[in-house]
């Protein structure tokens, strides 16, 4: 692959005074598996415990703002705004699912008689349909085509904090059904901190993690199928994979996360390494934020815009 050309850049400021709610903080920029972007504002985020800890509470209005994109082009098409009314919970994650929305904090407490539901899945219109617990600790959410709900968790989610003896995260990686059930777990990988998570044209299932700073891929029934790959860059913190599933996009992983390399994808091996640089009218982007869903990269820039571009091996 060579350098990344972004085009078309969606000012988000113009975005948030043409819904009314420029008064809202970010808190997540995703894609969902309708290709559309989704970003994630509160009225409040609340601060740190001694500066340092997450509350698991905000108590505060939550707006999500569908971009509808054409990925060849980067341009803007449609954008819709969901005024989904003020919640409990603090939350960091937002995915469709099905025509309904799952907003999910990174944070529970473990408490009696039950848990802190930090998973609630809403309508469109605020209306909540259902509340559940998907364990402390997230690091990072996918929802499927089908309605799984992919969780990786970071190290106070897999040896616990927040009151958790035994965590719900131990595993470092769930696959939930839409009612909050486990249909897969992981039990091969001591996995001590999910740091990546992708999910690819064909469903498949990849992921990142620590300490071995392997590079999975499952797929099959089950995921039963498996491929290891090692990067030869730790701490990757996201990936993309090509559309035709030759090629993946990552980060410069500790202390480089913004510095992107391409490399060719062997069945048993990764080779050919090249810098790549995300590039916006010849000039290199300074991006705060980045995130990847397949083939679909977002890319937000030091000037509040973001770039949609799909990856695609050149």
């Amino acid at each position: 692959m060579r350098n990344i050309q972004a085009d078309h850049p969606i000012k988000i400021d113009g975005v948030l005074k043409r819904q009314n709610v420029q008064g809202g903080t970010i808190v997540d920029v995703s894609v969902g598996h309708d290709d559309k972007i989704y970003i994630l504002l509160s009225e409040k985020v609340p601060d740190r415990i001694r500066g340092m800890f997450v509350d698991t509470q905000a108590n505060t209005g939550y707006h999500v703002i569908a971009l509808n994109v054409n990925w060849h082009t980067g341009e803007l098409l449609s954008e819709e705004c969901y005024h989904l009314g003020i919640h409990v919970m603090n939350f960091h994650f937002v995915q469709p699912l099905g025509d309904a929305i799952l907003l999910l904090g990174s944070r529970a407490r473990y408490q009696e008689p039950e848990p802190e539901k930090n998973a609630v899945i809403v309508s469109q219109n605020g209306e909540v349909i259902r509340e559940m617990c998907l364990g402390d600790g997230i690091e990072r959410c996918m929802v499927t085509k089908d309605d799984k709900i992919i969780t990786g968790y970071f190290d106070e989610g897999v040896f616990g904090n927040y009151g958790w003896d035994i965590p719900i995260g131990s595993s470092g990686l769930i696959v939930w059904d839409k009612n909050g059930n486990r249909l897969w777990e992981n039990k091969h990988y001591n996995i001590y901190d999910c740091y990546s998570l992708n999910v690819d044209e064909q469903e498949n299932l990849w992921f990142c993690y620590y300490d071995t700073f392997e590079l999975i891929k499952l797929s099959g029934a089950d995921y039963r199928e498996e491929a290891v790959y090692h990067p030869k860059f730790n701490g990757i913190s996201w990936f993309g994979i090509t559309k035709d599933g030759k090629f993946l996009v990552m980060d410069g992983g500790y202390n480089k996360h913004s510095e992107f390399q391409s490399v060719r994808i062997f069945a048993d091996r990764l080779e050919e390494y090249e810098r790549t640089d995300i590039l916006y009218q010849g000039k290199e982007l300074l991006l705060k934020q980045y995130y990847f869903r397949g083939s679909k990269a977002v890319f937000w820039d030091n000037a509040n815009r973001i770039f949609a571009v799909e990856l695609c091996t050149m």
